[in-house]
């Protein structure tokens, strides 16, 4: 994961004094960015952050902003006691005072009635009716959110207490934290673990969660931030929390953080997540606005059809492409092995658990080792975590694959970034250059009889080697994927500008339609990534079939065939070898569409054939 930073503003008001950001929010399609600064809201162009408008209406500074999920409102609350409602147009449709300093809104996302919260009570405002019902409460309110089903607020108070109310406003259920500390960032999620939504408190001590009836679900977690601002990523897969001291960091819904941003220096009161990608704005104290992106590296490994890959960056699933079964396995580096007991089920069990937390940016495994790669580094340990063994190439390591061998004796080729592949053993230090392309490696592939290599480049050129003589056999221009099929070893399919190529031996390729990236090919399956996604896509061997046949080449065509062809290919598959008197593809091919006549004939011919050799001789 990587937060990369896109835009950056300072705050300042005429006479350059900072101007701290309380709050901030996305209209609804996410091109506009609101905040608040000194008096006024501000309205950014969210891709670029060029100033569109400046919002004037309080006469003090504006605390809190919101906008309703239908995109029609927003609403500003200010230090002066006023609530002011927006139109999509930004002009003011309606106001209403509170006792004190308006500190924390939320619109519901269900009925759109407005929460709003002041140092001893609260008002949920009805658009429709466009009347306010006010309500007192003991403590300070910090903040508030309405669960997504629009059925309950939660209120966070200055006395670390959480009192939860229904959409009528009254009490439901009061949630007193043990260490009493002030709770300022909550954020309802949809758990993972039963179908009631799951309400995530910081306060600035621990992370807590809690159900709607105010009872404890999951353990607490100490997350060493003093949260002020909380929000959701990725379809409430992940938790963004910012807080005193410039500290901003995502975390995963069980507490465990994944990724720093670069520390601020001033405390940061507000953020908000782009409603329909992976953008991010945190507001802070010193008048800083920043806007970043948030990158998910895809971590993922391919056998044959079972992938697996990282799922909630914590857990490893392990899916079947063919059956579309997952098997969810917990994570440190831990080594599972399949059962081989049932080949058709998931089961996986333990074989090795390493207890060290190794750095690493590519990981491949053997049958008795794992080698771990960081930069030029490649490190080989036993499953039981024990350094063997380490190589340390002349380049970046862009890419890894274990070709085969037998075990403990297995085959790496290591791809770099100065274009050269290099092929070692995990029980040697030997290293032996193989091929050389003009620009780093980024991907690779070999066959499975082992005698022919595929490379693709940096400058989309993807190169075809032949294993033994080192020889290039040819070119392909604008690809940016290749892969070699696990069931037979003439076939390659390679893609670029979205288009994949199937091309078998030295037979000219054909191509049709694709978006995403191959990172596979088993039989007549093609395994393809679209982000973290993967799809199977089911794809007709005709084409190489006929040009087997052509060159009459009859038992790779009857290969081909049993990838996957029409009952019409098999029929002339079958008819071609008859004429040809290849009887034994003839009758395999015969018997796969159950054409039964033409193989007694066979049978008889066969039969007639060998009486008479038997009475000449």
């Amino acid at each position: 994961m990587h937060c990369i930073p896109i835009w950056l503003h300072k705050i300042q008001d005429k006479d350059k004094i900072q101007q701290c950001i309380y709050s901030i929010c996305f209209n609804i399609d996410g091109s506009q960015l609101l905040i608040t600064a000194g008096h006024d809201v501000f309205l950014y162009r969210s891709i670029d952050g060029h100033l569109l408008h400046t919002l004037k209406g309080h006469k003090e500074n504006v605390i809190c902003l919101t906008n309703a999920k239908n995109g029609k409102y927003f609403a500003s609350g200010s230090a002066d006691k006023s609530v002011i409602l927006w139109s999509s147009k930004f002009e003011p449709v309606g106001k209403y005072n509170h006792n004190d300093t308006v500190q924390c809104m939320d619109f519901n996302s269900i009925t759109h009635h407005l929460a709003s919260c002041s140092s001893m009570e609260f008002g949920l405002y009805s658009l429709e009716q466009k009347s306010v019902q006010k309500y007192k409460i003991s403590f300070k309110i910090n903040t508030c959110a309405w669960s997504t089903d629009g059925q309950s607020l939660a209120l966070g108070c200055d006395n670390g207490c959480i009192s939860l109310r229904n959409r009528s406003g009254e009490e439901v259920a009061n949630i007193e934290l043990s260490d009493g500390q002030s709770v300022w960032a909550i954020v309802w999620l949809s758990s993972r673990y039963n179908e009631d939504e799951i309400l995530c408190i910081t306060d600035w001590g621990q992370k807590y969660h809690y159900n709607k009836n105010g009872s404890e679900t999951l353990k607490n977690k100490n997350i060493h931030i003093e949260a002020l601002t909380i929000k959701t990523l990725s379809n409430d897969s992940y938790l963004l929390i910012g807080g005193c001291k410039g500290k901003c960091s995502i975390f995963s819904i069980d507490g465990i953080r994944l990724s720093e941003f670069e520390d601020k220096h001033s405390w940061i009161w507000a953020s908000s997540v782009h409603p329909h990608s992976k953008y991010v704005a945190l507001g802070c104290q010193d008048g800083t606005l920043a806007y970043y992106k948030i990158e998910f590296s895809v971590i993922h490994g391919l056998y044959q059809e079972k992938y697996a890959y990282r799922e909630n960056m914590t857990d490893v699933v392990v899916q079947d492409l063919v059956t579309n079964k997952k098997v969810q396995l917990p994570s440190k580096i831990v080594v599972y092995e399949s059962s081989l007991i049932q080949t058709s089920e998931m089961h996986y069990r333990i074989k090795e658990k390493l207890a060290e937390n190794a750095v690493c940016n590519l990981l491949v495994v053997c049958s008795n080792n794992l080698v771990l790669c960081q930069e030029t580094r490649l490190q080989c340990l036993s499953l039981a975590g024990i350094y063997e063994r380490e190589w340390t190439m002349n380049s970046v390591v862009k890419y890894l694959k274990v070709i085969g061998g037998s075990p403990g004796k297995e085959q790496i080729l290591v791809g770099l970034h100065n274009g050269q592949v290099l092929m070692l053993r995990v029980n040697s230090l030997v290293v032996q250059q193989l091929f050389n392309v003009t620009k780093s490696v980024r991907c690779f592939d070999v066959n499975i009889s082992m005698d022919k290599a595929a490379i693709v480049d940096d400058e989309n050129v993807c190169s075809f080697f032949d294993m033994k003589s080192k020889k290039l056999l040819f070119q392909e221009s604008d690809i940016t994927s290749v892969v070699w099929n696990s069931k037979f070893s003439e076939m390659a399919c390679f893609s670029g500008k979205h288009i994949f190529n199937i091309k078998v031996d030295e037979f000219p390729a054909h191509q049709q339609r694709i978006i995403d990236m191959l990172i596979g090919m088993w039989g007549s399956k093609i395994f393809s990534l679209n982000d973290s996604i993967v799809s199977v896509i089911e794809v007709a061997l005709s084409v190489p079939l006929y040009q087997y046949l052509e060159k009459k080449y009859f038992s790779k065509a009857y290969q081909i065939a049993c990838l996957n062809v029409t009952d019409t290919d098999w029929k002339i598959l079958a008819r071609e070898a008859l004429d040809h008197f290849d009887f034994l593809i003839a009758k395999k091919a015969f018997a796969n569409i159950n054409e039964l006549k033409y193989l007694e004939l066979i049978t008889l011919y066969e039969k007639e054939e060998t009486n008479g050799s038997l009475i000449s001789s």
